[in-house]
């Protein structure tokens, strides 16, 4: 590695399109910047840089395809989530939530798992007793899959938390039952 790059900043300047791809899949950070300060995506898309691997069109496709955003957001976010960096995972779990729904409205992903990112979200503000933040998020999540059993149970563990007793005995009712 060069100093002051990453391991996606080297694969984005020599275009290796493998590399870049596997590492934007495992969640590599695409907003860190190299000591010159520039992005890898602003490296791979750089025309001047002509090598076998790949062209700066490809590169530009990588780093802006929806999906591969929405999955290095929801994987870099579980991380974040993983090691207690709870309001750094809600950040980054919007951005994931960003490009799920550009997807999803283009019929690209499902809706349970846009459910998924909603309801993972939600657990974060959770943790960050942000209760109505993550209400918020457990009722998009039921929105779009309206038999999530987790979603259900945070929501109605947020509604204790924010004194709505009367409606959280109906989400603890149907958590119950099931």
């Amino acid at each position: 590695m060069l100093i002051g790059r990453s391991a996606l900043h080297t694969a984005a300047r020599l275009k290796h399109q493998g590399c870049v791809s596997l590492l934007l899949f495992h969640g590599c950070n695409v907003k860190l910047r190299s000591s010159n300060g520039q992005t890898a995506k602003q490296l791979g898309t750089n025309n001047r840089v002509q090598v076998a691997w790949g062209d700066s069109a490809t590169m530009r496709k990588l780093f802006d395809s929806d999906l591969q955003n929405l999955w290095n957001r929801s994987t870099r976010s579980a991380t974040l989530y993983k090691a207690t960096q709870f309001e750094s995972a809600m950040d980054c779990y919007e951005e994931a939530l960003e490009f799920g729904r550009n997807a999803l409205s283009q019929q690209r992903i499902q809706k349970k798992d846009m459910a998924r990112l909603y309801y993972n979200r939600g657990r974060a503000a959770e943790k960050c007793s942000q209760f109505t933040e993550a209400l918020n998020c457990c009722n998009e999540a039921l929105t779009l899959d309206p038999a999530y059993f987790s979603a259900m149970r945070l929501r109605a563990t947020c509604k204790l938390q924010l004194f709505e007793f009367a409606s959280a005995c109906k989400d603890w009712e149907w958590v119950l039952d099931r």
